[in-house]
């Protein structure tokens, strides 16, 4: 059975965007999903470290995709928006303040289970490191960021929409809370912290953590 939600308190994000616009559904009233699109210059991408629950995997940084998505970033600046996918992010609502010299992006969060990053997770980390190596007279660079609203079940958006590499069977489950319960067995136990229950999943040096969930399983 899925885990009980965390009661957390809400947090609204705000950051200026270059340009924003929803995107007009036929489910916005029933049952009320809500899709919206922005360009953000990539110094105002906010802080989404503490929502990341929902990314089902932990980004690499080194490998194919991270070096492809580096490459053009720092080497591509005018066409990084067009070449990259973006950022997914899930909120519990959208708010757009245009004051005619600046726009302004408000979300908010409400739940770790539904909220934050889905997808994105290698372009969000590598702007992250890259952002402090850039000079004041670098050329500025964007990136896009689709926001969903008005789901109460993210899992089947997150599986879908991690289509380049298909996500494993215990992402999805660990997102799910089906390990809640075996979390909980082994939580006094030295190796705890060793053991991954999704993919990608690193230890603080940035190795992998080297037990998988799927040999505890077994």
């Amino acid at each position: 059975m899925p885990s009980e939600r965390q009661t957390v308190k809400a947090v609204t994000l705000q950051f200026p965007v270059h340009s924003f616009r929803r995107i007009e559904t036929p489910f916005e009233r029933d049952p009320g999903y809500k899709n919206y699109l922005a360009i953000v210059d990539i110094f105002d991408v906010p802080d989404l470290k503490d929502w990341r629950d929902i990314n089902v995997r932990d980004a690499k940084t080194r490998g194919r995709v991270p070096e492809a998505i580096r490459e053009s970033l720092t080497s591509r600046p005018d066409e990084f928006v067009f070449l990259n996918r973006g950022l997914v992010i899930a909120a519990e609502r959208v708010e757009m303040q245009d004051t005619g010299k600046d726009k302004i992006l408000r979300i908010t969060f409400a739940d770790p289970q539904l909220h934050g990053l889905l997808d994105g997770g290698h372009t969000y980390q590598i702007i992250q490191e890259t952002k402090p190596t850039l000079g004041p007279d670098e050329p500025r660079r964007f990136v896009k960021i689709e926001l969903l609203t008005g789901f109460d079940d993210i899992v089947q958006v997150v599986d879908a929409r991690n289509t380049s590499n298909q996500v494993a069977q215990e992402s999805l489950d660990n997102l799910d809370g089906q390990y809640d319960p075996l979390k909980n067995i082994l939580a006094n136990q030295p190796y705890h912290n060793q053991i991954a229950w999704s993919e990608y999943e690193i230890l603080p040096d940035g190795e992998a953590k080297p037990i998988s969930v799927r040999d505890i399983i077994a």
